[in-house]
């Protein structure tokens, strides 16, 4: 058992390490001391690691692991560290239900860590031998370290699942048999299950049964081909929806549901495609399912649509196409479209039962009587139906799952745990799959240098280099999946941000209006959020899209039939934001196109071996040609970025501190390219930025923003007819293929998220005469690819002197802006141009950034008459002696919250005017609660990158333990926000010792600041 003594060593390191910034290296260093006492030094543990297990420390085994890998730089972060140590306490893996029985010869381990690994020996008579030492982290058996044997006579799937296991993997295991002590025998019903907590697609599972190979390069192709026959199978899904809503006109309904998919149908469709006979085909199949229903008239009012399930028991997700509950039974429902229904179809089926067996047992105890459950597949075809034919079994789907979960983590490695192999010539596993099949494979194989015989080449070692960055940064973001399914880590996410505890139902308010005391998170409209009451394998649970938060309420739509608020009556309940995945998918594709893109100047220029060089006679013999009547009302650092990427060879960069008129220069590139352009950014905001800029500049301007103008509300109020600029709202002008590609087509210019540049199917097919990037240092470079490979050539203005791409993975958060202007300044090329004249903040306010992040190359385009300070300095420090909670400040707030009423009251500022920022997000939650005025923008700094105000309040927080205050490019974000007047509320500790102490010098008494 773990001793007191170094669970209360890891539980106080736990706190400190909450509320510092510092690497996973340092965090282990801490680790050391807190567990030895101070007696043991790094250099000497790293020498002898089982020094730590011995006397006089008599530390576990897997404490001393984790101390290790952090010593050895082996966590991506400290959270991924802090991560590992969280799971030695109280864990609610519900592997079991309460009050299910246990015999003493069944023995179920609910979570453990991998130690140690005995990979398969072959024994006498062909028997083959395994083994597993693990620390047990749930459970009766909880802080003890166990041994499991496993064979392949009692339990061959899982003897040969341990060479897919790793170091500290977490694992269940169910059914071992007791030996002696704490160790454990597999026996016939013994199953692991592999990170019970980490979600699989039921989907890629059933898929996977036979061959796990092509679910691997369906990973690393992304998105893939969307073709008009995939395209109609969504559509025909739809409509099927819609039928079992209660409509009936399929004519109406087509119309309804085609034009969300026409941009894409769009994208595929060449010169000879039949659009009536693609709607009569769709047509067909829907009438079909009609007849259906029309024969089953209770489906109609027992349907319930798109239920998505997970199971933290045996770690499945998956999204169930319709659910019947009737007469005390459940009906699975799951829609194909192909002529022949497949044995991975009825394989999907029987795992979609499994997903729900942990629901059924539940309810079968509360209402006391057994519910049956049948299960059909139902062909669009001909509306036949087939009732499941159970073709695979368990343990089967289980050790698909495991070794797809197993393949996703070796991805992410530089080291994979075991080796993907190429099986394509070996008949005793590829026999079952066509030949078309096998020889696809071996493309695929080639392709992505599977094969041994693979040959090396630059674009395929960036490729995986990448491709593993992608997916270790997906590991890591797929555990807020796994911690929403964990009932323990409730408080966590609370703490997080991320969820609502204590909900109801509000009475008397339009449906799914809940109400609830204190809004402990910072879910936006938009939102998809899961609604549950905790243990949500076997308890009801709903998704859910937030339509409204404030204070103290909030409003779901819920798009469930039959569903109504009654449902939640009686009982709290929790509301979590639901993950997205989308970054990882668009990231892939957009590797995938680099991978098979033809090998051109960009693809060089990425790879660092081009030898372009900006040549300037070129550039003054081109300028001679065109006459600019606009080049007087810019400077001349933009003027030179103007004319340098206007006549780039390859790229060019623009490197655009704050407040240097990045924006106001996108206009005239775009103007004087001439050809087809795509604009492109990480948010939304920066893209309709960057077409407002546009509009400012020729109100006439023609351009397609893909997307809906209900996401952009701003650009959209600007337009006369936002029809004839979204992407989705001219599919429904013109519905029609023919009409709407020739729409997208003739537009100049073209703007859209990385997200979507990456997997959209008409960006993927158009070419750009040039590709400029805003924000770009906000990109990670897979995102930066799914932009600049739609064009010839690209621009990306950014600065790498503000926040990078917000991941968890560290070489992902350099972004290709920051890596090429790095190579710029070291070959000067001519690529890279600074604009050194800002015109946003008052000159003493800027002096701030330009001394310390600018090394003073910037001057002020703007006097201090320009931008007077409404009282006193411009620059102001108010000290507040009180000390911190954590990561919020109640006496820091209260100063802001008198500064903005007095800023308000006493000299009018508009709301509008004043923004307030922290460091953390306890602390913004905690002003707006003080603040309570609509108008102020409060937030976090990293949601401020982009915007300023007259007046901007920094709330520090801490009044020690800085790294996380004064994280560079967090910094000068938060101090270049600012137009008239800049003030720091601060305990003055938190500056004293730091490179910032002179900033203390601005100090001033809320009184003579004007608070009082």
């Amino acid at each position: 058992m773990l001793q007191a003594a170094s669970m209360t060593a890891v539980s106080s390191l736990l706190e400190k390490l909450s509320n510092r910034s510092i690497t996973a290296v340092e965090a282990g260093a801490l680790l050391l001391d807190h567990l030895s006492g101070g007696r043991l030094d790094s250099q000497k543990f790293l020498e002898d690691p089982f020094s730590l297990t011995g006397p006089p420390y008599y530390i576990s085994r897997y404490l001393a692991q984790i101390t290790l890998k952090a010593l050895k730089g082996e966590y991506e972060s400290t959270e991924e560290m802090m991560d590992s140590l969280e799971s030695l306490f109280d864990r609610n893996a519900p592997t079991l239900e309460r009050g299910q029985s246990r015999g003493a010869d069944r023995v179920v381990i609910p979570e453990a860590k991998v130690i140690e690994l005995r990979y398969p020996e072959r024994k006498r008579e062909g028997e083959w031998e395994s083994a597993i030492t693990a620390h047990v982290t749930s459970g009766t058996l909880r802080g003890r370290e166990i041994h499991i044997r496993l064979s392949s006579n009692e339990s061959r799937t899982s003897c040969f699942l341990v060479p897919y296991l790793w170091t500290h993997a977490a694992f269940a295991a169910y059914n071992l048999a007791p030996c002696d002590g704490d160790v454990f025998q597999a026996r016939p019903e013994t199953f692991i299950v592999i990170e019970p907590m980490r979600q699989v697609n039921a989907t890629s599972v059933a898929r996977s049964l036979h061959c796990a190979k092509p679910q691997l390069d369906q990973i690393r192709r992304g998105k893939g081909d969307v073709t008009a026959q995939t395209l109609k199978g969504t559509i025909v899904h739809a409509m099927f929806d819609r039928l079992l809503e209660g409509e009936t006109d399929l004519q109406a309904m087509y119309d309804a549901v085609a034009p969300r998919y026409m941009v894409h149908l769009a994208a595929v469709a060449d010169a000879c495609f039949d659009e009536d006979g693609f709607r009569t085909e769709v047509l067909r199949h829907v009438t079909a399912l009609r007849r259906f229903l029309e024969a089953n008239p209770n489906l109609l009012k027992d349907a319930q649509l798109e239920l998505k399930r997970y199971s933290a028991t045996i770690g499945i997700q998956g999204r169930i196409d319709a659910l019947f509950h009737q007469n005390g039974r459940m009906d699975i429902l799951e829609l194909k479209m192909g002529a022949r229904i497949h044995p991975e179809d009825h394989a999907q089926l029987f795992i979609y039962r499994l997903l729900l067996s942990d629901l059924l047992r539940r309810l079968q105890r509360s209402r006391g009587k057994e519910i049956g459950v049948s299960a059909r597949i139902l062909s669009s075809t001909d509306g036949a139906f087939a009732p499941l034919h159970i073709q695979t079994d368990f343990h089967q789907v289980l050790d698909a799952r495991n070794k797809l979960l197993a393949i996703q983590y070796a991805l992410g490695r530089n080291a994979p745990h075991f080796k993907f192999r190429y099986e394509g010539f070996n008949e005793n596993v590829c026999a079952a799959c066509p030949p078309w099949r096998r020889k696809k494979c071996k493309e695929s194989s080639d392709l992505f240098g599977d094969r041994p015989s693979s040959n090396a080449s630059p674009e395929l070692e960036y490729f995986k280099n990448f491709t593993r960055l992608v997916e270790r940064e997906r590991w890591l973001a797929d555990r807020e999946l796994a911690d929403l399914l964990d009932d323990s880590r409730t408080e966590m996410r609370k703490r997080a941000f991320r969820t609502l505890v204590n909900v109801r139902i509000a009475a008397e308010a339009p449906p799914f209006s809940f109400e609830f005391d204190e809004n402990t998170s910072d879910l936006e409209p938009g939102d998809a959020v899961l609604i549950h009451s905790g243990n949500i394998s076997g308890a009801p649970a709903f998704h859910g899209y937030v339509r409204d938060i404030d204070s103290r309420r909030l409003h779901v739509s819920i798009p469930i039939k039959n569903l109504t608020p009654n449902a939640f009556l009686g009982q709290p309940w929790i509301i979590d934001r639901v993950p997205s995945d989308i970054t990882a998918e668009a990231s892939h594709t957009a590797l995938y196109d680099f991978l098979v893109s033809p090998a051109d100047e960009i693809k060089r220029a990425v790879l660092g071996i081009s030898d372009f060089g900006f040549r300037i006679a070129d550039l003054k013999d081109a300028k001679s040609e065109i006459r600019n009547p606009k080049s007087e009302i810019f400077n001349d650092s933009q003027s030179a970025a103007i004319d340098r990427s206007v006549y780039c060879p390859v790229f060019h960069l623009i490197w655009g501190p704050p407040g240097t008129g990045k924006t106001r220069i996108i206009p005239e590139i775009v103007r004087r390219v001439g050809g087809p352009v795509l604009l492109g950014a990480f948010t939304n905001t920066a893209v309709d930025k960057m077409l407002l800029a546009l509009i400012d500049d020729d109100p006439s301007v023609r351009f397609v923003r893909m997307g809906r103008a209900s996401e952009s509300p701003e650009l959209a109020a600007r337009l006369e007819d936002p029809s004839n600029y979204f992407s989705e709202d001219l599919a429904l002008k013109h519905r029609s293929v023919h009409a709407l590609r020739r729409a997208l087509d003739a537009a100049p210019i073209v703007a859209s998220t990385a997200h979507r540049a990456c997997a959209s199917p008409y960006l993927r097919r158009r070419t750009f005469d040039m590709t400029i990037v805003d924000e770009a240092g906000q990109l990670t470079e897979p995102l930066t690819l799914g932009l600049i490979l739609r064009g010839r050539r690209f621009v990306l203005i950014g600065d790498d002197r503000q926040l990078p791409p917000v991941v968890r993975t560290r070489a992902l958060a350099e972004s290709m802006f920051e890596r090429l202007k790095r190579g710029e300044e070291a070959e000067r090329r001519g690529a890279l141009t600074l604009l050194d004249i800002q015109y946003r903040m008052h000159p003493e306010i800027m002096s701030l950034s330009n001394r310390l992040f600018y090394d003073g190359r910037l001057r002020a385009g703007v006097s201090e008459e320009d931008r007077r300070s409404p009282r006193g300095r411009p620059v102001t420090f108010i000290p507040v002696e009180d000390e911190p909670d954590g990561r919020k400040n109640e006496g820091e707030a209260e100063v802001v919250a008198r500064l903005v009423r007095c800023y308000r009251t006493e000299y009018g500022i508009p709301a509008s005017a004043i923004g307030v920022v922290s460091p953390f997000r306890a602390q913004a939650a905690l002003l707006r609660r003080r603040i309570e005025d609509p108008g102020v923008t409060i937030d976090t700094v990293e949601r401020f990158q982009g915007g300023e105000r007259d007046i901007m309040i920094l709330s520090c927080v801490r009044s020690r333990e800085a790294g996380f205050v004064f994280d560079e490019r967090r910094f000068n974000v938060a101090i270049t926000r600012a137009r008239r007047k800049l003030v720091f509320v601060a305990n003055p500790d938190l500056f004293r010792n730091s490179r910032y102490a002179w900033i203390s010098t601005f100090i001033e008494t809320p009184r003579t600041a004007g608070a009082i």
